[in-house]
């Protein structure tokens, strides 16, 4: 595609498109910096790939590049606020409150006396993995089975442990 023809189809998009684009920016950011950072992301792709509105049926494709532009304007001023937030130091802590020490052991009680009351090979395996952060390949070598079946073992597991929190919600209430 030659330059003319590009500035040509450029123009006639921004014309047939212009209020869809700017509405569903608009509607998406909420804020001018946003939509103005969104908007010119939009035009700078739209230049990009403008090959591809050579035919005039192209409306869902520049919905594709809305919905990326408004993304990366989001992303880029998330990042930004990011950066700048000073948190207090007490929010930093690595320390848990008391409260919830208390709350979290007792979850792990909980979760422990669960894990018994799954086949062995599946309770060993859920074990292993998520409490002593152990590899599959070091699961499979313990369990004296293949990587495949100590991955096996753990979804089981994992799946049994669901059906018997569904069944004793009431009971593990901390509240």
């Amino acid at each position: 595609m030659n330059y003319q023809s590009k500035i040509r189809t450029f123009e006639r998009t921004r014309i047939n498109y212009g209020r869809f684009m700017e509405s569903t920016i608009w509607k998406l950011t909420g804020n001018r910096e946003l939509f103005g950072e969104a908007y010119q992301h939009t035009m700078l792709m739209l230049w990009r790939h403008i090959e591809k509105f050579e035919n005039q049926q192209s409306g869902g494709y520049l919905y594709r590049i809305i919905l990326s532009s408004v993304s990366k304007a989001w992303r880029d001023t998330l990042g930004k606020e990011k950066h700048n937030i000073e948190t207090p130091e007490h929010i930093c802590s690595s320390e848990p409150e008391p409260s919830e020490q208390i709350i979290e052991k007792e979850a792990l009680n909980n979760l422990r006396r669960m894990i018994t009351k799954l086949p062995e090979q599946q309770g060993k395996a859920i074990t292993m993995r998520y409490l002593e952060s152990k590899s599959y390949s070091t699961l499979a070598e313990e369990l004296h089975c293949s990587e495949s079946a100590a991955r096996a073992h753990v979804s089981h597991a994992i799946t049994r442990l669901r059906g018997i929190l569904d069944n004793n919600k009431e009971e593990l209430s901390y509240e």
